[in-house]
């Protein structure tokens, strides 16, 4: 049998850490365009840290830390066994 896709809310949460610090970059870059004195490289550099923040704080609050594979847990051990 074929496995389940995975809920929407599982593959949002796999796809924030990715998608808000490449935003945020865009953001960096259109700031940078927008203003006149601004550095492309601190504008771009911000808003792709900025965006990397948000993802931590969004994945953190919506519940993503349970076990996203990045570290093993004795439970989730346990759970693929």
């Amino acid at each position: 049998m074929a496995d389940r896709p995975p809920a929407l809310s599982t593959r949002i949460l796999a796809v924030l850490p990715f998608a808000l610090p490449v935003l945020g970059g865009v953001l960096g870059v259109a700031w940078v365009n927008a203003t006149a004195h601004g550095s492309p490289v601190l504008g771009i550099a911000a808003g792709a840290v900025a965006g990397w923040i948000l993802a931590a704080v969004v994945s953190r609050v919506l519940g993503g830390d349970q076990d996203t594979g990045l570290r093993r847990t004795k439970d989730a051990e346990t759970e693929r066994d």
